[in-house]
């Protein structure tokens, strides 16, 4: 039996643990403002205009609210549980920066779309009726940050060391299991 060496070698980066926490909170965030108040998150949302072409006839403004925060919750717990874990949790962190990049650039896309049009939106909905902003350049702005952000995070991410890689190379301690890896195994 190998022993566990006392060397941390194989965990993330302590930025990127950092920057996973902070944006699966904001995330957290802005999913519980929309559930909070989902009548004004939707009213908000039909500002942008966006089921109005005949193509989109059979999706509801409301199934585009709810996926849109279910979708919001999911990437934050999962970012937020990348960055909290003891173990790296490569797979589910990627899950979860890969999710809200492409919360991101739809969102990015809405806005833009909005502002092309010349839409006079008074909520950008990111926080739901919460924190309402009026959408200009600047929000376009906070939301390229966030797109370089989460650009930054994926690249920081896959380098990270995967939990099977980490076992391969004998370094694996009972604390650095995936969880529920107990529950799987033969005594």
């Amino acid at each position: 039996m190998e022993r566990w060496t006392s060397s941390l070698s194989f965990l993330p980066p302590r930025r990127a643990r950092w920057g996973l926490t902070a944006y699966g909170l904001v995330l957290l965030a802005q999913g519980l403002g929309k559930t909070l108040d989902p009548d004004g998150y939707l009213a908000a949302l039909d500002a942008f205009h966006v089921l109005k072409p005949a193509a989109l006839e059979p999706l509801s403004l409301g199934a585009l609210g709810l996926s849109w925060t279910v979708l919001e919750l999911l990437a934050g717990v999962a970012m937020l549980y990348g960055g909290l874990s003891r173990a790296p949790a490569k797979q589910l962190a990627l899950s979860g920066v890969m999710l809200a990049l492409g919360l991101s650039c739809a969102h990015l896309a809405l806005d833009i779309g909005a502002l092309a049009r010349h839409l006079p939106i008074e909520n950008c909905t990111c926080f739901g009726t919460y924190f309402a902003q009026r959408l200009s350049w600047f929000v376009l702005l906070q939301e390229t940050t966030v797109l370089a952000l989460l650009a930054w995070l994926f690249r920081s991410t896959s380098k990270w060391p995967s939990l099977d890689h980490v076992a391969r190379n004998g370094t694996e301690h009972p604390h650095l299991r995936a969880p529920f890896a107990t529950w799987f195994t033969a005594p």
